[in-house]
């Protein structure tokens, strides 16, 4: 009886050892599948975008500029890295949509420079606001592909005879053909078309910033 009783108890003691390994296997394997899909889990989160990724539009209208110049000036114009810079620094100036910022740019004017002088060598004067005005030849009005902007093509001859094509990003207003404007904007260079007599028409081109009709 003593014997059956020993067997008895080593029988339970060895059924105790045997749910426990088998408790602790089950832990482990639950632990390891758990740790598994919370892995899988953080590998099929969408990565947030860095702020390399993330669209500069600081740059916007610059970059607006790069691609739209060598089109409409029939690639006899590039933009210059010097002018790409001086949109992007300013980039609240071109277009100028606030009060604020056509008063600023009404007063960054740099009077001295005349159209003369940018036929010559308009290189030094690429980080200048000059402003010339003359009676609307041409206006076009369209709004961007895959944007929410408006671009403004205007040719402007003055008193003179003198060229000037405005590449403005933002609506003209009420501005017409023969109207009387003044424009501010930073030279980008000279370009040149065909004109309808047969010959060719000289003209500086201006990354716009703001436009008046006077009359």
């Amino acid at each position: 009886m003593k014997k059956f009783i020993k067997w008895l108890l080593m029988a339970a003691g060895l059924l105790f050892f045997l749910v426990i390994a088998v408790a602790l296997l089950t832990t482990d394997d639950e632990t390891t599948e758990k740790t598994s899909a919370q892995s899988e889990t953080k590998e099929k989160e969408p990565v947030e975008e860095t702020d390399e990724e993330t669209i500069d539009l600081t740059e916007k209208y610059a970059a607006f500029a790069k691609s739209f110049v060598p089109k409409w000036t029939d690639e006899t114009l590039e933009l210059s890295d010097t002018s790409y810079a001086y949109i992007h620094e300013h980039y609240t100036l071109f277009p100028a949509f606030e009060k604020t910022d056509i008063a600023k740019v009404k007063k960054m004017e740099d009077t001295s420079v005349s159209v003369k002088m940018l036929n010559k060598n308009v290189t030094p004067y690429y980080k200048r606001i000059v402003s010339f005005e003359g009676s609307v030849v041409s206006i076009e009005e369209m709004p961007l592909e895959e944007s929410e902007d408006t671009v403004s093509l205007l040719h402007v001859i003055d008193d003179a005879g003198d060229s000037y094509q405005v590449l403005l990003f933002k609506g003209s207003g009420d501005i017409l053909e023969e109207d009387e404007v003044r424009f501010w904007g930073a030279p980008l260079g000279p370009s040149s078309f065909e004109n309808v007599s047969g010959g060719t028409t000289n003209v500086q081109v201006f990354m716009g910033s703001h436009i008046e009709k006077l009359y």
